[in-house]
């Protein structure tokens, strides 16, 4: 459900003053193997939700917690480099 309704909620959040550049992660089959996740600025959350091919279930966190992470730094060295999302498969 959340995947399906990421573009409208996006559209919603930022219409309401939320940064483009907010922290975003969407976590595929968390815990789980074969687990993936993208991260992103919330600007281009969406899009790159949507090219990563992420299918249910999909958990959505959205907001500066998102930075806690160390894979959050990761994409941000990664992302002044070039302009690919992490994503990242977990085997088991």
């Amino acid at each position: 459900m959340g995947l399906s309704n990421l573009p409208k909620l996006s559209e919603v959040l930022l219409r309401h003053g939320l940064p483009t550049d907010t922290p975003a992660v969407a976590v595929e089959r968390g815990t789980m193997p074969g687990q993936r996740i993208v991260f992103s600025e919330f600007g281009d959350f969406p899009q790159k939700v949507e090219e990563s091919g992420l299918k249910s279930p999909t958990l959505l966190i959205i907001g500066r917690v998102v930075a806690l992470s160390k894979k959050w730094q990761q994409f941000v060295a990664e992302a002044e480099t070039e302009s690919t999302p992490v994503t990242e498969d977990i085997a088991a």
